[in-house]
């Protein structure tokens, strides 16, 4: 499971355009999808990547080398998990209640070094 946004030109799902372009081209596949909180890139096939990402609720390998993996969640993960509970519309791929991201910043944070085990959690502030 995931939830998928990032469609900022229509709001529907059916918008993708990048600030590169309308496409571009997957850059590596180094990251693993093996738990949750992965953050990757949306796309309809090899080289179409644009603007929507998603993030998984758990390990989702069956992406690996189709979806470009560029994050991970480090914070927060017990919103996702409540996304997650939340469950679909019936017959949808849609939530059962609209979501929406209301206000976003990028912000400078400081540099994690994530290891391979921390890499293998879902939560990494369940361990503190």
């Amino acid at each position: 499971m995931l939830m998928q946004c990032g469609d900022i030109t229509t709001g529907d799902g059916t918008g993708s355009i990048s600030i590169y372009g309308n496409r571009f081209n997957d850059e590596n596949f180094v990251i693993s999808h093996r738990s949750g909180g992965i953050v990757s890139m949306a796309n309809h096939g090899r080289d179409t990547n644009g603007s929507q990402f998603f993030i998984t609720f758990g390990p989702s390998r069956f992406l690996n080398d189709k979806h470009v993996a560029f994050g991970k969640v480090i914070k927060g993960f017990n919103i996702i998990r409540a996304l997650n509970r939340m469950g679909g519309a019936s017959n949808s791929d849609s939530p059962k209640r609209p979501i929406r991201i209301s206000d976003c910043s990028v912000e400078d944070v400081k540099k994690y070094e994530l290891t391979a085990k921390d890499m293998e959690k879902d939560d990494l502030e369940e361990g503190k």
